[in-house]
């Protein structure tokens, strides 16, 4: 993988407690991950005509936590460049296997660019 980029799981963390024993929640912290970006336009055509869109895909190792309503931002490469300003959400995750074990993920991508 020759890029890195933040996922940000949705929902909140268990940090602690307070003086009372109720649990302290917070949102989960950016995790940088190894990936590798893919962007290409791709052309839709319909009766409208023919429509020009950008499809972001995003592989990732098979130990990194996916979760549906992920957002994903800071995609670097190994010189750490920014490839992307956007902050990303996924679309569709699916799992790649190689046999019968998971090899990696393929994260399609949605967002303004």
């Amino acid at each position: 993988m020759i890029h890195t980029c933040d996922i940000t799981l949705p929902g909140k963390v268990q940090v602690g407690e307070d003086s009372w024993g109720r649990p302290i929640y917070e949102d989960h912290d950016p995790k940088t991950v190894k990936c590798r970006y893919n962007a290409k336009k791709v052309y839709l055509k319909d009766t409208a005509g023919t429509e020009q869109v950008l499809e972001m895909k995003l592989f990732l190792l098979p130990e990194t936590a996916v979760d549906p309503q992920m957002t994903v931002d800071h995609i670097k490469d190994d010189r750490k460049n920014l490839l992307t300003t956007a902050k990303l959400v996924a679309d569709t995750i699916t799992p790649r296997y190689d046999a019968k074990t998971l090899h990696h993920y393929e994260v399609y991508l949605k967002g303004a660019e």
